[in-house]
């Protein structure tokens, strides 16, 4: 089953018969039908339970209830909103002329981790729509060979019926249960461990201070689900070979500029820099740009983001014939792809795509870490500033030596 695919014939034929007012995931699909049909019905569970919404313009995702959130072990807001209703959507906590979150709001309505990380969420800045995706991979993509691995996790060992007796005979208190537990070395067992004790903990507090809770018979089966989820992220990746890239700065064609970006993290002030140069096809430089900002949840967030960056900054300066190069393969891969881009940071991608469209000439270019040290350098440079930091037929000093070696490179 491959999702989006919604003008297939096959599609067609199935939602006209089964689930004409509504998506197949939703609860008022035709529960009657041809044994192809209740084949398909069963696997909802295990596809509901990898989808999490890629947020766009947060029109289609509610604050609560919804699995929109990152990194977090059930992607939903912990506890209920305090100001709005519970039908709210995630729209409601973005500024869209500003295109931004609206902190004060964040941190009324949600707890501090969960306000932390929402927070460094990279917006559209085209107001793309939002779409759910499939957590288990990389790139978004509907997998069943990971569909059915996470199936089979949903079996309820049988090494644990009985328990209860085992527990008060062999671990009169919590630190022998828990070394008992270690000393198995069966790391699932281990790992859904920690998620039970920490759902009955946070049960306890919930109850303690007067919030919803989780029903005692639905503990095992949500720790299961917590797990599964980051099992299937921990196993995604995305396998692609591509062809040999060049190790060095190589200058664009005549009458054309090429835009270099990159990105740098940095953990201890929870930010990250932005690295810009745009050069012309004799080297020299045209516009370059440095600019610090939020750390986002991960990597291809920040790459994505310098991409995206790159082509505003390259349209705000007016010019029309561009070609943009970062060493970020992935990204690359996607910007270059003729098919939608499912994964996390795809509104990013697809903001990158649209920006394009403006301009008269624009192609990709990936090259090797060696062949982008200029952009490296201007986003490292960014760590302690407080605005974007512009230079016109100049750079910083730092980086003149990396500009240098490239045009040496160039004249050799």
């Amino acid at each position: 089953m491959r999702k989006c695919q919604g003008d297939s014939l096959f599609h067609k034929v199935f939602k006209s018969k089964y689930f004409p007012n509504c998506s197949i995931l939703e609860d008022g699909v035709y529960m009657k039908g041809s044994y192809a049909w209740q084949s398909i019905l069963k696997t909802r569970r295990v596809v509901r339970l990898g989808l999490r919404w890629r947020k766009g313009d947060g029109k289609s995702v509610m604050i609560g209830g919804d699995k929109w959130l990152p990194d977090l072990h059930s992607s939903r807001v912990i506890l209920p909103q305090k100001l709005f209703p519970n039908n709210t959507l995630v729209c409601a906590l973005i500024d869209e002329e500003k295109c931004r979150w609206i902190e004060d709001r964040m941190l009324e309505e949600f707890l501090p981790h969960e306000a932390e990380i929402t927070l460094r969420l990279p917006l559209s800045s085209t107001r793309a729509k939002d779409k759910l995706m499939w957590t288990a991979t990389k790139n978004g993509c509907y997998s069943t060979k990971l569909a059915h691995r996470s199936s089979q996790m949903r079996q309820r060992p049988q090494y644990l019926s009985g328990v209860d007796l085992y527990w008060r005979k062999n671990f009169p208190v919590f630190r022998d249960l828990f070394q008992g537990i270690l000393a198995q070395k069966i790391p699932r067992v281990t790992k859904l461990f920690a998620y039970i004790a920490w759902s009955i903990w946070h049960n306890r507090n919930a109850q303690r201070v007067g919030t919803t809770t989780l029903p005692l018979r639905n503990i095992y089966s949500d720790a299961v689900d917590r797990l599964q989820e980051f099992q299937m992220t921990q196993d995604s990746s995305l396998l692609q070979r591509t062809m040999a890239q060049p190790t060095h700065w190589l200058p664009p064609p005549p009458s054309q500029y090429k835009a270099n970006c990159d990105g740098a993290i940095f953990q201890d002030t929870s930010s990250a820099g932005l690295g810009v140069v745009v050069r012309d096809s004799d080297g020299f430089v045209i516009k370059a740009l440095s600019e610090c900002i939020g750390l986002p949840p991960i990597v291809e967030d920040l790459e994505a983001l310098a991409c995206r960056r790159t082509i505003s900054f390259a349209i705000k300066i007016g010019l029309q014939d561009v070609v943009f190069e970062g060493d970020f393969e992935v990204i690359y891969k996607h910007l270059i792809s003729d098919s939608p881009c499912l994964a996390a940071f795809g509104q990013i991608i697809e903001d990158s795509r649209l920006l394009t469209s403006n301009l008269r000439n624009a192609s990709f270019s990936h090259v090797k870490c060696n062949g982008n040290t200029v952009a490296d350098k201007l986003a490292k440079l960014a760590k302690f500033l407080y605005e974007p930091q512009m230079w016109s037929e100049d750079i910083h000093c730092d980086a003149t030596n990396f500009l240098t070696l490239d045009r040496n490179f160039l004249a050799s």
